[in-house]
Parts: structure tokens; C-alpha cells; sequence
């Protein structure tokens, strides 16, 4: 008799499975040092059995960077939705976009070595988290030109302006730096203030 055929169900149950356990596994020994071997074992399945779903340990890692990206940006759009005015919004959003990543991703050191190597290159799921990103940005400048809080600015390139300017604060090895070079100067609260502090140079520039 052949293998039985696994139900679309099943077949999403089991990668779910092998995401979450090499997660933990991820967090527990790092990144590096866990191998597909090992993540097979512990879900008591083979090697095989694993390339089955993810052909690469990579691939398993860029479902669990989704898992991130999308946990930072749903603190990001709850933050900004408490703001009374777009300039209000756009302060809101950079400033959890730092905490987000502050919390998510620096202060697990195993899970930022994951998230770093995505980073650096370059994978669909960062590409994908940036332009939504840029797209949340464009709808919060949108709204503020639509109350008369910003000028009628170039709605992109201010968008990507803003992104470069504020990559300190959100670029996970760039934050990385930052909390190290403010351990013993007012540590995450200077880091905040320097953050609002140009936030307000820059809302300044676009206001009305």
C-alpha cells in the first residue's frame, strides 16, 4: 500500500509544528547552532520528513520572521490608531516602531541573530514588512495633508525620507547600537527623547 495522502488540514497543522518548535529552538540555542536535525528530532519525525514542508532551515526562519514583522507592526498601527491628529499618529507610530523592535527583537539576542541574517538579506518577508510600512506612512501624511495639519507635500518622497532619517531607531543592528552607546546615559528614556526630539524637526518641516 502507498503513504497515505496528508490532508491540506494535517499538512498545515504540521507546519505550524515544525515553525513553532524550531522557534523555541531558535530562542533556546540560537540560530546558528540549531540544525535541521535537530528540530527533527525534537517533533520525533525525520529529516526528511521536515523537507517535506520547508526545503531549506531558512525558509523555516523567514515564516518565523513573518511572525515578527507582524507582531511589530500591529503594536505600530494600535499605537498610532491612539493619536488625537496626524502629527500626533506619525509620532505615535515611530516611536512603538522602536519599542516594537526594542522588544521584539534586541532584548532576545538569539531571535535577533535570526531576524539580522533576514535583514541583511534582504528576504520577501522584509521586503514585504518595509512596503507595507511605507504604505502605512503614505496613509498617515494622506490624512494629515487631508486635515490641513501637513503642506501639500510629495506624499512618496517624503515617505521615504522619513524612513532613512529614522532607520536608527528602527533598523534592528542601528538599534541594536543605539541602546549600547546609551547604557550609561538615560539608556531606552534618552534613546525615546532623541527619537521625539526629531520627530518634532521633522513635523515642523511638513506642517502646515
Amino acid at each position: 500500500m502507498g503513504r497515505r495522502k496528508t490532508s491540506l488540514n494535517d499538512s498545515l497543522a504540521i507546519k505550524a509544528g515544525i515553525v513553532d518548535t524550531a522557534e523555541v529552538l531558535f530562542r533556546d540555542i540560537g540560530y546558528s547552532k540549531t540544525t535541521v536535525g535537530e528540530i527533527a528530532k525534537a517533533l520525533g519525525m525525520s529529516q526528511a520528513n521536515i523537507y517535506r514542508y520547508f526545503p531549506t532551515k531558512a525558509s523555516i526562519n523567514e515564516v518565523i520572521c513573518e511572525r515578527v514583522v507582524l507582531r511589530i507592526e500591529d503594536r505600530c498601527k494600535s499605537a498610532m490608531n491612539t493619536g488625537n491628529n496626524a502629527k500626533q499618529r506619525l509620532s505615535m507610530f515611530l516611536l512603538e516602531y522602536f519599542r516594537a523592535v526594542r522588544d521584539n527583537v534586541i532584548k532576545d539576542q538569539r531571535l535577533h541573530e535570526m531576524v539580522v541574517k533576514a535583514v541583511e538579506q534582504y528576504w520577501t518577508v522584509i521586503q514585504e514588512h518595509v512596503d507595507r510600512m511605507d504604505v502605512t506612512v503614505q496613509e498617515i501624511l494622506t490624512n494629515g495633508i487631508n486635515e490641513g495639519a501637513f503642506k501639500d507635500i510629495d506624499i512618496h518622497a517624503t515617505s521615504l525620507a522619513l524612513q532613512n532619517a529614522f532607520s536608527a531607531f528602527t533598523y534592528p543592528a542601528l538599534v541594536e547600537r543605539q541602546i549600547a552607546d546609551a547604557a550609561n546615559s538615560g539608556g531606552d528614556k534618552r534613546i525615546e527623547a532623541d527619537l521625539m526630539n526629531l520627530a518634532d524637526i521633522v513635523l515642523r518641516g511638513i506642517s502646515a
